[in-house]
């Protein structure tokens, strides 16, 4: 086997153990698919795969922050156990004495998930719960923007950043601090942040995927490229950043980035992923049904990206295989945001606008941050001649991401 691919395969190991730990379920189901996708024969005529930046020596603060880490050990996997049961607040209390960059990542991520979980109750009883703050959709960012948000989120900001000030913030850290600016409004340091946590470590997916949401729309996804670490992750990222900005490529960049991610991991559905959702974004709807055909072929049980399958099948009116899909996800999961969505979609389909709000609403119920519900809902409303509430919907939409076309150009069909 070729020694980088090997190099590879021991960090993704690594990755996936890092992140487990931790509670980023997304990062380290990522980092292990990539693993499982690792090309098992990886001859040395092929072409030299692009490094990522091997971790410099430990220095003296990595070897104190591992002896803090192993002396809190045994505490660290009780909280890990009452974080899998999301007691948050229990975790948060069991951690509150330990000092080591594991616990102190859980700690405060416990913190940050159990304000979240506050903020969303609150919202769907329209009541204040606790000092989190409830607001409309009109006054949301001029809040976010002011840094007028509740001393919950401010509280875990400021620890962050006496950490980072202290130069006791480790690559993890890093990310949540930028998870707290982003939560803020606070885009630009946010981004900074993330610059600097992917740096010191490539392999949490999840950084790079709030790094992508943090990029300019105006700005060439390329242009940030530049000043990444040289290696595989950079591809991936950059793959990504180029098919949710739509128009900031030919192709031929995009086309670059997926040959070096095929070369490494030819089986990977993440790739396929990315050729699915390229095709989508360039509206060639037959295309993109065929490729997710393949990827539900690999893996039948994946609600992932379902979606985006039943946009592509509305738009091509394809009731019956809608239907179909909206039956399977069911089947799968009534509880997933992503189930509902589809058969909203297929309600619309039929024209029963009013089920298709209901379904909507309910994945929002799941998930208020779920960006194609809030949009897709105010078609609905649209549709309905309910333009006040179609309103309403897409500012939300455009709350959660400011660089979504469809919600801005519904807001300026109303």
């Amino acid at each position: 086997m070729d020694v980088e691919a090997t190099r590879v395969r021991d960090q993704l190991r690594q990755a996936v153990d890092e992140c487990s730990a931790r509670g980023l379920a997304f990062a380290a189901k990522w980092a292990a698919e990539q693993l499982c996708s690792l090309s098992a024969d990886d001859s040395p005529t092929k072409p030299p795969i692009p490094p990522t930046t091997d971790p410099a020596p430990a220095s003296d603060k990595q070897q104190l922050w591992a002896r803090r880490d192993a002396d809190e050990r045994d505490r660290v996997s009780l909280a890990k156990c009452l974080f899998d049961l999301r007691e948050f607040d229990r975790v948060a209390f069991t951690l509150q004495e330990c000092v080591g960059p594991r616990a102190l990542f859980l700690r405060l991520y416990a913190q940050y998930l159990s304000r979240e979980r506050r903020a969303g109750e609150s919202a769907l009883s329209g009541k204040d719960t606790d000092n989190v703050a409830v607001v409309s959709a009109d006054d949301s960012e001029r809040r976010r923007v002011a840094g007028e948000a509740d001393r919950a989120l401010l509280a875990i900001r400021d620890e962050l950043e006496t950490l980072d000030g202290a130069q006791d913030a480790d690559a993890f850290l890093l990310y949540l601090l930028a998870m707290a600016h982003d939560a803020l409004g606070q885009r630009a340091q946010a981004r900074a942040v993330l610059l600097r946590s992917v740096g010191q470590y490539a392999y949490n997916w999840s950084a790079w995927q709030l790094l992508e949401t943090c990029v300019d729309a105006r700005e060439p996804v390329e242009r940030l490229g530049a000043g990444l670490a040289h290696g595989w992750m950079r591809h991936a990222f950059l793959a990504q950043a180029l098919v949710e900005q739509m128009g900031s490529d030919t192709g031929h960049g995009f086309a670059a980035h997926v040959r070096v991610l095929e070369q490494l991991l030819p089986n990977s559905p993440f790739v396929l992923r990315l050729r699915a959702l390229r095709h989508y974004s360039l509206r060639e709807f037959d295309e993109a049904a065929q490729t997710f055909a393949q990827l539900q072929r690999r893996d039948p049980y994946a609600l992932e990206l379902s979606d985006i399958l039943s946009n592509i099948l509305y738009v091509l009116e394809d009731r019956a295989r809608l239907g179909e899909l909206a039956r399977r996800c069911a089947a799968l999961d009534r509880f997933r945001p992503e189930t509902c969505c589809v058969i909203g979609n297929y309600y619309s389909l039929r024209r029963e606008h009013e089920k298709a709000v209901g379904y909507f609403q309910r994945a929002l119920q799941l998930d208020r941050r779920y960006l194609a519900a809030w949009t897709l809902m105010g078609h609905e409303f649209i549709e309905m001649k309910n333009t006040s509430a179609a309103v309403d919907a897409y500012r939300h939409a455009v709350d959660v991401d400011e660089r979504d076309y469809r919600a801005w150009y519904g807001l300026g069909q109303t």
